[in-house]
């Protein structure tokens, strides 16, 4: 055969071992991503629906769904007397055996709690959760837990808003745990978490905006059940119209036809850990894994801190942040002593907002038990008992057991910032 004829077979397989090269090389490098970094390839669907999705969707505009509810201001809720294995709501949607007075009850000491499955207390039953044992551990408080699971801070806000501030309080304590501060940038909760679901269905919700020195609301894009029956209509024109505001959807690779290929793969994957490591507005984390201070997230994250303590002092309330650490947060902080939210808490010191981390309460009470004993995923009946009884250590050192104490405190707040705004009118 002349060597003209062999030319084209001979360029033909030098492409195919030089892609079989490639292909090789890029499994081998995502393997090195998952094994060292674990970094996985997790495309996001903007074209269908996962069936478990729909399923629950499915539920939800049925009506069938037994604890949750949609919410046009807030995303989701509560149902109005709620009721799964686990969980009790009363009749106001709010995780309780009983209803609440709107007026403070005049022989207690009412504190409102706000913030994500943490407040709520996931796991446990309702006697177990560290409001409930709070309040045994001290008969003279009310303690109202208006905890919702994957609520960030930003809904938390928001339902304080809409229903919190309903009811009168002495105190509101504003939930927060670490992992939140991704949720502030996120308007579909599968764009940021496909598999990992601690609500019944994969809802959307409203988020902030970062302009300048404030907030600026979106509202909730899905307006009412009908959207949702659109979504499953029409799953691809919605899931796009639902990322426009959502920063995973606008940043994080898609799934696509292409994904066969693990050199496809391996280019999306590398393309969107090199943006996150050279974007700051999208970068979340600095290096050694402490929340990055020039990230939109960070930037609305303390812009909602900012506007939660502010409202709650309008409404003659005494604000007291509380960190609620996580599962990894105990362990990282048991094998560097380090926390992840560290350029949060100085932000909260400088702004001199009220705040309790409850790193604290674990050191001081849980250091001699496993995480196992402290954590089931979410707090274990134990995890809850330390964190009721640091909480009352807390107010007991505060002075902050009888209203007249905390009203004081409210006054002595609200005049120290209406000082600094006097002196400071861009602050």
């Amino acid at each position: 055969m002349p060597a003209a004829a062999n030319k084209p077979l001979f360029l033909t397989m030098l492409l195919l071992l030089l892609a079989a090269l490639v292909e090789a090389g890029s499994l081998a490098a995502i393997a090195l991503l998952k094994s060292a970094k674990g970094i996985e390839y997790g495309p996001l669907s903007t074209t269908q629906l996962p069936p478990e999705h729909r399923r629950s969707l499915e539920r939800l505009v049925s009506g069938e769904a037994p604890y949750y509810c949609f919410s046009p201001e807030l995303g989701w809720g509560i149902k109005s007397n709620g009721r799964v294995s686990l969980y009790r709501a009363n009749s106001q949607g709010i995780r309780g055996d009983r209803d609440y007075t709107r007026a403070l009850p005049q022989d207690s000491l009412r504190i409102s709690t706000f913030g994500d499955s943490f407040t709520h207390c996931n796991d446990v039953v309702n006697a177990d959760t560290w409001q409930s044992q709070l309040q045994e551990m001290h008969p003279g408080l009310e303690v109202i837990n208006f905890g919702v699971s994957a609520f960030g801070l930003d809904q938390a806000l928001l339902r304080y808003r809409h229903q919190g501030r309903e009811f009168a309080s002495d105190i509101v304590f504003i939930g927060y745990m670490s992992e939140n501060i991704q949720r502030h940038i996120n308007v579909y909760r599968p764009f940021y978490a496909a598999a990992a679901f601690t609500i019944e269905t994969p809802l959307a919700k409203p988020r902030f905006v970062a302009e300048s020195d404030t907030l600026r609301l979106l509202p909730n894009p899905m307006t009412g059940l009908e959207s949702y029956r659109e979504l499953l209509r029409r799953p691809a024109e919605m899931l796009h119209e639902l990322g426009r505001n959502d920063c995973y959807f606008q940043n994080k690779y898609h799934r696509g036809a292409g994904d066969v290929l693990a050199s496809v793969r391996c280019f999306k994957m590398f393309r969107y850990e090199l943006a996150l490591r050279l974007d700051d507005s999208i970068r979340l984390y600095e290096r050694g894994f402490y929340y990055n201070s020039e990230s939109e997230a960070f930037a609305v994250t303390v812009g909602l801190f900012d506007a939660f303590v502010a409202e709650a002092l309008r409404e003659g309330a005494l604000p007291l942040i509380v960190i609620l650490p996580s599962r990894a947060d105990l362990l990282r902080y048991r094998e560097q002593g380090t926390v992840v939210y560290e350029p949060l808490l100085r932000h909260l010191e400088r702004r001199g907002h009220p705040c309790v981390d409850l790193m604290d309460a674990f050191q001081a009470y849980g250091g001699e038990h496993s995480i196992e004993e402290l954590f089931i995923w979410h707090y274990a009946p134990l995890g809850n008992e330390i964190v009721a009884r640091f909480l009352l250590e807390e107010l007991q050192r505060r002075g902050l057991l009888e209203r007249r104490a905390v009203r004081q405190r409210v006054a002595t707040l609200t005049a120290t910032r209406d000082a600094s705004s006097s002196a400071d009118p861009g602050s």
